[in-house]
């Protein structure tokens, strides 16, 4: 994969509960495989070659990576142990074909790949949503985390936030893919009608 390079942003998104405000952290970064060719099938090919790895091993179009970490204190208490100053902290990465050089592909195919393009930000957005509804769900779980009896019960419950926040986004992700054909039904295709080589496409979209 030929990397262009990223584009990072961090920004804090404060969440209000319960008169106390938790922080989700977010760094964002999006990098860009090139791909060439003039027909549909040279780019899809090329997506096929080129793509990103997804977690499953598989190489999909476009893919939306992230992991959710927090952090906390741990204070001892006359009644047991509590969480204190936490944070979740959302990293995603996503990844998108490039086509710099379709200017000897036909208008048809450079409109089709544009209008393509944007269905697949747009599909990737959604994943990208999925993560930081993880992310909330953890500062909100953390934030509302009943005192334990001690600080080993407080940092378990506390990596059980975690985790269940993580999981059921994940969850969402994938029953959303599997919903839309991971994006062929919204319009991430190259092809005009579902012939074959638009099947062949649904199915790199496979994570």
């Amino acid at each position: 994969m030929r990397n262009l390079g990223g584009v990072l942003f961090a920004v804090s998104i404060v969440l209000c509960a319960d008169a106390e405000a938790q922080a989700v952290e977010i760094g964002e970064r999006t990098n860009h495989y090139v791909v060439r060719g003039a027909t549909a099938r040279d780019l899809g090919a090329q997506m096929a070659m080129l793509g990103p790895v997804s977690q499953s091993g598989r190489r999909s179009w476009a893919f939306t990576d992230w992991e959710v970490r927090t952090t906390y204190v741990l204070v001892p208490t006359d009644g047991g142990c509590e969480v204190s100053d936490s944070r979740a902290h959302v990293e995603l990465t996503t990844t998108l074909p490039d086509w710099p050089g379709n200017g000897g592909a036909s208008w048809r195919l450079r409109a089709r790949w544009k209008e393509m393009l944007v269905h697949l930000v747009r599909h990737e957005n959604t994943h990208r949503t999925h993560a930081l509804l993880a992310g909330e769900r953890a500062a909100a779980g953390l934030h509302t985390l009943a005192r334990q009896d001690t600080c080993n019960e407080a940092e378990r419950q506390a990596r059980r936030v975690l985790r269940e926040a993580v999981q059921a986004s994940r969850r969402l992700s994938l029953e959303f893919d599997r919903a839309t054909d991971y994006g062929a039904s919204e319009g991430v295709s190259l092809e005009e009608g579902r012939d074959a080589a638009t099947r062949v496409g649904n199915r790199l979209m496979d994570r």
